[in-house]
C-alpha cells in the first residue's frame, strides 16, 4: 500500500461516493467473516481444541488486528489537510480535526495528534516498516514507539533507520526497538545525538496522578538522566542507611515513602525559587481539596448508626452513597478521608448526603453559590465538550447561543475551554440533543459523540478567577 501526500483538489463526488462505498463494504465483509468466527468459537466442540490450536489461532487473530490497526492510521491519516475541517474567528485559525477524529475512534485529541505524528513518520520516510505494518507483522505500539522517536528529525534519518531496522523489524518488542533506534540514532548521526538530547529535554515533565488500584495512584516522571539519577541515589542513599537503622518497611517503600515526605514538607511549608530568566517566585503554602459526604464524616463519632442513616426518608428519596474524594484523583477509602479531613495540608469539603450539595468548604475557602455563575460553575466542574478534561481558564457558554434565542438560564449554560468554546461558536461543533440525564450528543466535524456529566464536584472547586463570564458581543 502507497501512501501519498494529499492533492489539493477535491475528487469528482460519483469517484468519491464509489471509494466511500468500496471502503464501508469492505469492512461489512470482514464484520460478516467475523461473525462466522465467532459463532465457531462459541461452539460446544470448539472447547475441546488443543493449546496448540489456540496458540495458532491467536497468532492470525494478532496479526489480523495489526493489519485492522495499520488501516485506521491510514483513515486517521486521510482526514488531515482537508480544509471542511477548518474555520477562523477573531482570535486566529481553528481546526477541529484531532476532536473529530478522536469522538470517531473514541480517543482524546492528545493521543490523535501522537498518531498523526507516527503516520508522517511512517509514510513519509519508512515504507519497509510501512509495509511491516500493512502485511500485519507488526503491531501500532511498535510503530508508535519507533516513530515517536523519530518525529523530530529529518526524512533521510527515517529513511535510514527504517532501512537497518527491516530486517528484524517483525522480531523486536517495543523496548527493544526502543534501545536498537538509540543505537542506531548515535551510529548514524553522532554529529547530532547532542542536539537530539537537547530536544528531548523541552519534553521533560511530571505526569497528574493516575488512579491504579484502591487507594493507590502512579506518578511518570520523563526527565533528563542527571536529574533522574540525582533523584535514585538519593533516595537509595537515604533508604540503605534507614533499613540500617533497622527500619521495618521494605526498601521500595522507604523510597516512596521518602519521596512523598519531602513533598509534603514543601506543600506545608511553601518555598521558594527561580524562574528560568533568574527572577525570584515564592509559592506560599498549600492546602488539598477532600470531598468527603457527611455520613462519612460522622463514622468517626461513636453513636453515628450508618445503617440508619441509609433508610429512606418519608418521601421516598434515599441519601446518597457518594465516596469521598481526593482533588486530581479520586475516590479513596472512609478511614482515610477522615483522617485527612481533620486538616493539615487537606482542606476539607462537606457535602449534604442527600443532594450532594456543599454544606462546608472551610473558613478558607467557602463562597456560597448565590448566582448563576456559582451554579454553572459548581454543576459543571469542567470543561463539558466530549474529552476535554481542562478545568481551568474556562468560560460560561450558552448552550443555544444567546443570538439564535437563547436564554441565559442554568439549562442553557455549561462550563467550556476557551478552545471549546471558540469551536462551538464558529460553527465546528455543537450539541446536538440533550438527555434528561444530563448527557448530551455533541456533532463535532460531522462525528457523534456522547459526553456524560462528571460527578465532578468531588474533585475540586474553582475560584471566581477560573471562570470568565460572556462580556462583550457574542459569542464571547
Amino acid at each position: 500500500m502507497t501512501a501519498t501526500t494529499h492533492d489539493t483538489e477535491r475528487l469528482d463526488p460519483k469517484v468519491e461516493e464509489q471509494l466511500r462505498d468500496a471502503c464501508l463494504g469492505s469492512a461489512t465483509v470482514m464484520n460478516l467473516m467475523m461473525d462466522a468466527e465467532m459463532e465457531l468459537l462459541d461452539s460446544a466442540v470448539f472447547n475441546e481444541t488443543t493449546p496448540q490450536t489456540n496458540l495458532l489461532a491467536l497468532q492470525e487473530a494478532n496479526r489480523l488486528s495489526n493489519r485492522a490497526d495499520a488501516r485506521k492510521l491510514r483513515y486517521l491519516w486521510g482526514c488531515f489537510d482537508d480544509p471542511s475541517f477548518a474555520r477562523q474567528d477573531e482570535h486566529g485559525d481553528l481546526d477541529v480535526r484531532a476532536e473529530a477524529i478522536g469522538a470517531a475512534l473514541g480517543a482524546t485529541p492528545f493521543i490523535v495528534a501522537r498518531l498523526r505524528e507516527s503516520a508522517d513518520v511512517l509514510y513519509f520516510g519508512m515504507p519497509a516498516t510501512m509495509e511491516a505494518f500493512h502485511r500485519g507483522d507488526i503491531s501500532l505500539s511498535l510503530v508508535r514507539t519507533i516513530t515517536q522517536k523519530l518525529k523530530d528529525l529529518t526524512s533521510e534519518v527515517w529513511l535510514a533507520i527504517d532501512t537497518a531496522l527491516a530486517p528484524q523489524l517483525a522480531h523486536l518488542t517495543p523496548t527493544e526497538a526502543t534501545r536498537e533506534v538509540d543505537r542506531l540514532l548515535v551510529e548514524l548521526n553522532p554529529d547530532g545525538s547532542d542536539t537530539s538530547q537537547d530536544n528531548n529535554a523541552q519534553s521533560r515533565g511530571v505526569s497528574r496522578p493516575r488512579a491504579t488500584s484502591p487507594g493507590m495512584g502512579r506518578i511518570v516522571l520523563d526527565l533528563p538522566i542527571e536529574q533522574c539519577v540525582s533523584i535514585d541515589v538519593a533516595l537509595d542513599t537515604a533508604a540503605k542507611r534507614a533499613l540500617g537503622a533497622g527500619d521495618c518497611r521494605t526498601y521500595q517503600q522507604i523510597r516512596g515513602d521518602l519521596l512523598a515526605e519531602a513533598f509534603t514538607r514543601v506543600l506545608r511549608d511553601g518555598f521558594e525559587s527561580e524562574t528560568d530568566c533568574g527572577k525570584a517566585f515564592i509559592v506560599p503554602p498549600t492546602k488539598i481539596s477532600v470531598t468527603i459526604p457527611l455520613e462519612v464524616l460522622m463514622r468517626a463519632h461513636a453513636d453515628f448508626d450508618v445503617a440508619a442513616q441509609m433508610e429512606p426518608l418519608p418521601d421516598g428519596t434515599r441519601p446518597r452513597l457518594d465516596a469521598a474524594w481526593i482533588e486530581g484523583y479520586g475516590p479513596i477509602a472512609p478511614s482515610v478521608a477522615i483522617l485527612m479531613a481533620a486538616g493539615g495540608t487537606w482542606q476539607r469539603i462537606v457535602t449534604d448526603t442527600l443532594t450532594g450539595a456543599p454544606l462546608d468548604v472551610g473558613r478558607e475557602r467557602y463562597r456560597p453559590p448565590e448566582n448563576i455563575v456559582s451554579a454553572v460553575k459548581r454543576r459543571d466542574r469542567f470543561c463539558r465538550a466530549p474529552g476535554c478534561t481542562r478545568q481551568t481558564n474556562l468560560d460560561i457558554d450558552h448552550i443555544v447561543e444567546w443570538q439564535h434565542g437563547g436564554s441565559t438560564s442554568l439549562d442553557n449554560l455549561q462550563l467550556l475551554c476557551r478552545r471549546c468554546h471558540r469551536l462551538k461558536s464558529v460553527g465546528l461543533t455543537r450539541v446536538a440533543r440533550e438527555e434528561d440525564s444530563g448527557a448530551r450528543l455533541w456533532e463535532i466535524g460531522g462525528v457523534k459523540s456522547w459526553e456524560i456529566p462528571r460527578e465532578a464536584r468531588r474533585f475540586g472547586y474553582l475560584t471566581e478567577k477560573d471562570i470568565r463570564t460572556d462580556d462583550g458581543p457574542p459569542p464571547f
